[in-house]
């Protein structure tokens, strides 16, 4: 029904949403402890080990803020 009408073909997990969620709001510039509480989590260092790609990305971000795009 509502899968067929978006378009998605595989089936979408519990997971996947929570995952997808927790991804948003880090990428978001949600806290790291705030995430991992919503989540549940024991403790943030949880929740980076799950989501170290998203830190990694926003670390590259942070990077590009401070060198500027022409910088040799």
């Amino acid at each position: 029904m509502a899968k067929k009408r978006a378009k998605v073909f595989r089936r979408i997990r519990m997971y996947d949403l929570r995952h997808a969620c927790a991804t948003n709001m880090l990428a978001g510039g949600a806290s790291l402890k705030a995430v991992s509480e919503i989540l549940g989590h024991a403790s943030p260092d949880m929740t980076m080990q799950v989501y170290q790609h998203v830190s990694n990305d926003l670390r590259r971000q942070a990077v590009d803020l401070l060198v500027p795009n022409d910088f040799p």
